[in-house]
């Protein structure tokens, strides 16, 4: 038999209660072991270096003013204007002041003054730093920007290499008023970028990346000292800070934090570790899977074993069951031990096998009940037709008795198609032959006032489909289409599409108003048939006898415009049976 169980109340209630607990207790303990992780990022991630990086940004705006305000001070000082005029005096002040300055500052700068011919008049650089500086292109970018700007402090990134740790970060330029305008006279102070290091470094990021507001990379902590070709792989720096839980749960190796200065002129990016928590998520979470592994192992062994040699008898009842609900009558149950399941499981047995008889009667019953409805059908309109012919045929006789035997024989021709065939199904092409006698006769009786037409694929004559399911619809045209009008012209279509056939009879005849059209649709749906319009009513209950719901008539009308009645049919092969 086979071992897989539905759910059973007193199986499942062992086997919960037992589970129950130890679920309960490792669950707790692994959203103990998330609160703990998510407090532990906060209060080591988020909240301190939060606080760092207001410290950062703190110290690099003091930097910023503090420069800032000594070359504005230092560019109108009387010792800068007597040391450019080459007075000796002046020279040895203003290089007192400078190194003054430089050496009293906590991030420590490179400076250099030029005269009017760009010559150096003080600086702390050395010849071959000095000698770079003078040839680059960035020296001229400062002099054409001081030049048309004489009144500009200019702030700019610094990738220069030097030697001996003189490498700089952010230079300041501030060109020294004059009463000629000339491109020289100009103070920098360009920030060291060791000390930069040094200071940033301590505040213990995996990463430090300081730009200005155009993403120009001041400094980077990924590197402790400037390469000899150039400084960054990239003289910018673009990153895509996110929460710190999605950064963590999105498997990222850092927490990226992006902010800003007050005043905009420094962005600071920080790069936070999360390989620790991570190490820690994942060794836990392998521990409490383990244990949990372990523990339902244990306890649905346990409990399995125990609920097993107990309930055994009912298992095979509940499986007897369930196959029998699915409708597998064929499945017997085995002999049981035990008096009282025996009893049960022929009672089951017999069940099934009174449930086998009832359906196969059933089944036989519809089988007979359906071809008796279908042959009632048939029976109803065919003489309805012959009836109307032979009314013409009578009127003919006295008019023009020629017309008349020419009926005749057409009307033989009808009835011999309807008994010599010998079943109730034919192919398309033989209905619209005889769809075509019919309207031949029906001509005989109205003459002009009747016109039609045959638009049908080739490629459907070999469908097959009941007989007389054409007929009926072209006769109510005639019954009810010429009410209001002299004449009319009745077009037959037949197309076939991917899922269904689709024939159709378009008339434009009187039409029928709307409250008729919904009655004729309402109709369709009862098993007692409409007297009045019996004839798309036995059409359409022949369709979905013999194809299903899905199937049937359908008709469209406009008052005065003509009616539109379409046979949707299913795809029948040729070697198929409809019926």
């Amino acid at each position: 038999m086979d071992q897989q169980k539905l759910p059973r109340k007193y199986r499942d209630y062992l086997f919960i209660k037992n589970l129950r607990y130890a679920f309960t207790i490792i669950t707790i303990l692994y959203l103990v072991f998330i609160v703990f992780i998510s407090i532990n990022s906060y209060t080591y991630i988020l909240s301190s270096s939060k606080s760092k990086e207001s410290t950062i940004r703190s110290f690099l705006s003091s930097v910023y003013g503090e420069y800032e305000h000594k070359i504005m001070s230092l560019a109108y000082s009387d010792d800068l204007q007597k040391a450019l005029s080459g007075q000796k005096d002046g020279v040895s002040r203003t290089n007192r002041t400078l190194y003054d300055f430089c050496n009293s500052q906590k991030i420590r700068c490179n400076f250099l003054l030029m005269d009017s011919l760009l010559h150096p008049v003080s600086t702390n650089l050395y010849k071959d730093n000095l000698d770079t500086f003078m040839e680059s292109q960035l020296l001229t970018r400062i002099c054409l920007t001081l030049k048309d700007s004489p009144d500009q402090f200019y702030v700019t990134v610094n990738h220069l290499y030097y030697d001996n740790y003189q490498t700089g970060s952010l230079l300041f330029a501030k060109k020294i008023p004059e009463s000629v305008n000339c491109p020289g006279r100009i103070l920098i102070f360009d920030l060291r970028y060791s000390d930069l290091y040094d200071h940033i470094w301590q505040y213990e990021f995996s990463r430090v990346v300081v730009t200005d507001r155009y993403n120009n990379i001041i400094i980077d902590t990924q590197y402790s000292s400037a390469p000899s070709d150039k400084i960054y792989a990239s003289t910018k720096h673009y990153a895509s800070p996110e929460s710190l839980a999605l950064s963590f749960f999105h498997g990222r190796d850092y927490y990226i934090s992006r902010s800003a200065t007050p005043d905009r002129n420094f962005q600071l990016f920080t790069y936070s570790s999360l390989m620790f928590q991570k190490q820690l998520l994942t060794y836990g979470t392998c521990f409490i899977v383990l244990l949990l592994g372990i523990s339902s192992l244990f306890i649905f062994r346990l409990s399995s074993s125990f609920t097993n040699r107990n309930l055994s008898a009912i298992d095979e009842l509940v499986e007897a069951a369930r196959h029998i609900g699915q409708g597998d009558l064929d499945y017997q149950l085995t002999n049981q031990t035990f008096d009282e399941f025996q009893i049960l499981n022929n009672a089951l047995n017999r069940l099934a096998m009174d449930l086998k008889k009832m359906i196969r009667k059933n089944e036989e019953l519809n089988h007979y009940k359906q071809i008796l409805e279908i042959k009632q059908l048939k029976s109803q309109f065919n003489p309805h037709f012959v009836f109307n012919t032979l009314e013409s045929i009578r009127y003919s006789i006295i008019m023009k008795p020629e017309i008349a035997a020419n009926m005749i024989l057409c009307l033989s021709k009808l009835l011999r198609y309807n008994i010599e065939q010998g079943h109730s199904e034919t192919d398309l092409k033989t209905e619209l032959d005889f769809l075509e006698d019919y309207f031949f006769l029906q001509q005989m009786r109205f003459g002009a006032c009747l016109g039609y037409s045959l638009d049908v694929d080739e490629s459907l004559y070999s469908y097959r489909l009941p007989k007389y399911l054409l007929q009926p619809i072209a006769e109510n045209c005639l019954n009810h289409g010429m009410k209001h009008k002299k004449s009319i012209h009745i077009n037959v279509r037949g197309m076939s599409w991917n899922d269904y056939v689709e024939l159709s009879v378009i008339d434009n005849g009187s039409g029928m108003s709307s409250e008729t059209l919904q009655a004729i649709r309402a109709s369709f749906q009862d098993e007692k048939p409409d007297t009045v319009h019996f004839g798309l009513y036995s059409v359409c209950r022949t369709i979905r006898l013999i194809y299903g719901e899905h199937y049937g008539l359908f008709i469209d009308s406009v008052p005065n415009e003509g009616t539109r009645v379409t046979l949707r049919l299913p795809p029948v092969t040729d070697d198929e049976h409809v019926f």
